[in-house]
């Protein structure tokens, strides 16, 4: 005969299988992803009071909302398309056209993180006057320097443009401060981000030219293969953005770099903008420096 348990011991039971269900989760073998080291969308340590950086963030709280562990490995920009298709690492956050510039685009699937503007620095003193251009042919005349690896590299060479490769994102803004290079090719946050802990009594001193170069996504990139893993990422990505922890990452990267919260919209892809979201620029210009609240509302490791 079939020994009925208590009320009490099956809700027991129940709440210890949640409990061991959960704990298996969070044990499991972390999801390894690679990046190129490009503060602030990542950094080798964690900030004080941040985190490891805007894009680790980010794709650490959508995999943690669906009961995954990431779990982040520096590598140069030169070996990120081949850390993942040799299956060195599970993901790769950074862009798609990486893949594309080496063919191998059909064998990898992307979710899109957040939107950078590619934008021209220069120093005032060098162009007091400002600097314009066309098309990129028209900085001919210039040296410019761009990371070693970059999607652009063909564009510039195309283009006829001198270049100074750099092994790292902050090394562009260290050459145009000692003059070696008339203009740095950086993503619009990482090179205020740069400048505000390189040279914080000198930021008014630094510029964009006012034409941007292009938007591109960051991404996350996954094996075609490993679709499952794809499309539970993507799942956490419209978790986070339900919750607020999107938003709110966005707003305290912004605020460290010193960049309008305005213009936060333009930087979020399309399928995540919600309808209120362009109200939210406001709110979020006017919303306190509050990293206790952010981390109030990441889930518990």
């Amino acid at each position: 005969m079939p020994v009925s348990l208590p009320v009490f011991s099956q809700s027991m039971a129940i709440s210890m299988c949640l409990l061991l269900m959960s704990f298996l989760s969070f044990a499991q073998v972390p999801v390894k992803i690679s990046s190129a080291n490009a503060p602030p969308f990542i950094y080798q340590e964690e900030i004080p009071g941040y985190g490891c950086g805007l894009g680790c963030d980010i794709v650490k709280a959508a995999f943690q909302s669906v009961s995954y562990k990431a779990e982040f490995q520096i590598k140069p920009m030169t070996r990120m398309v081949w850390s993942l298709i040799e299956k060195k690492s599970a993901a790769n956050m950074g862009v798609f056209r990486w893949y594309q510039a080496q063919g191998v685009e059909s064998q990898v699937e992307k979710v899109d993180i957040l939107m950078m503007n590619f934008v021209f620095f220069y120093r005032k003193s060098r162009f007091p006057d400002g600097v314009t251009y066309r098309q990129l042919s028209d900085l001919s005349p210039y040296t410019i320097s761009a990371v070693r690896g970059t999607f652009l590299a063909r564009a510039f060479e195309e283009a006829g443009l001198k270049i100074s490769y750099n092994t790292r994102v902050e090394q562009g803004i260290l050459k145009l401060e000692a003059g070696r290079v008339d203009l740095t090719v950086i993503s619009l946050l990482s090179g205020w981000q740069v400048i505000r802990e390189r040279y914080p009594d000198d930021i008014d001193q630094f510029a964009t030219i006012e034409k941007p170069l292009l938007k591109e996504p960051v991404s996350l990139m996954f094996r075609k293969e490993d679709h499952q893993l794809s499309a539970d990422f993507l799942r956490g990505m419209k978790k986070i953005v339900s919750n607020g922890i999107y938003e709110m990452t966005l707003v305290k990267y912004f605020r460290r770099a010193g960049i309008d919260t305005g213009l936060i919209t333009e930087n979020v892809p399309l399928y995540l903008q919600t309808p209120d979201m362009e109200d939210k620029s406001t709110q979020w210009s006017n919303m306190p420096d509050s990293g206790h609240l952010f981390r109030q509302a990441m889930p518990a490791d």
